[in-house]
């Protein structure tokens, strides 16, 4: 995977944010957040199941800064997505403006945030198998 523009960051900062919204920051994310914040991302492409039960092909562009000056940063992405069970993280964006989130629940999970009817999906890598945050981080390739 290649990534550009990299920006710095310490881990001072990402638990700021864990402390400040109560998320606990589990070794994927906090490792992806150290290596590649606030990247742009070559190509990442992934499939979704729309509310039509269409398969949608879309690609991730940025992951998200924990830096509150960058432009694509994880605080504007939480005050953008209406979460009523709050366990959202969002890390990444795609192509269309939707975000890849973590859902730290009882069972960890890799959503997909739908900006335009506010609803999550799962994703899938392009041999149609589900994005489990293991296999996600691992496609990633940090």
């Amino acid at each position: 995977m290649n990534y550009k523009n990299i920006k710095q960051i310490d881990f001072d900062e990402i638990r700021k944010f864990s402390n400040l919204y109560g998320f606990p920051t589990g070794k994927y994310l906090m490792n992806m957040f150290y290596s590649i914040n606030g990247a742009e991302v070559i190509h990442f492409p992934f499939l979704y199941i729309n509310e039509k039960n269409n398969m949608i092909s879309s690609a991730i562009t940025n992951i998200l800064s924990f830096n509150e000056e960058d432009k694509e940063n994880v605080y504007e992405a939480l005050d953008n997505i209406n979460d009523d069970t709050e366990k959202l993280v969002p890390f990444a964006i795609d192509k269309n403006g939707n975000y890849i989130c973590y859902l730290n629940d009882n069972e960890e999970k890799i959503l997909l945030y739908l900006k335009d009817n506010s609803q999550t999906c799962s994703i899938f890598n392009e041999y149609g198998d589900e994005y489990t945050p293991e296999l996600f981080f691992d496609d990633l390739d940090i």
